[in-house]
């Protein structure tokens, strides 16, 4: 018998700012304390700040906590390049070719 893992996704707009993190913030955790893995669909994003990307840090790092996955789902380049000027990368899993699962 295979187990099935629950999976959230979070949707991002085309503004990923502290506003639009801190919204989410709770939602990410509700579905970490009920053990569902979270994957963020980044595709829209075309403006970031620094303040968003430093909560959006804080929360990868949960993931060791809970033992759950989170990851990227087409991360735009607009996320990508920022977490790389700010040296956020390699903390929020975008440091790779491969950002979590794809849509076929």
């Amino acid at each position: 018998m295979t187990e099935q893992i629950a999976i959230e996704t979070m949707v991002c707009g085309k503004t990923f700012t502290l506003a639009e993190a801190r919204a989410l913030y709770p939602k990410l955790l509700i579905a970490l304390l009920e053990g569902k893995s979270v994957i963020f669909d980044g595709e829209k994003i075309e403006q970031v700040d620094a303040a968003a990307m430093q909560l959006c840090c804080a929360f990868m790092s949960t993931q060791s906590v809970y033992q759950q996955q989170i990851q990227w789902r087409k991360p735009s380049a607009a996320l990508v390049n920022t977490a790389r000027l700010l040296g956020l990368a390699d903390a929020m899993g975008l440091n790779t070719s491969h950002h979590g699962p794809s849509e076929a």
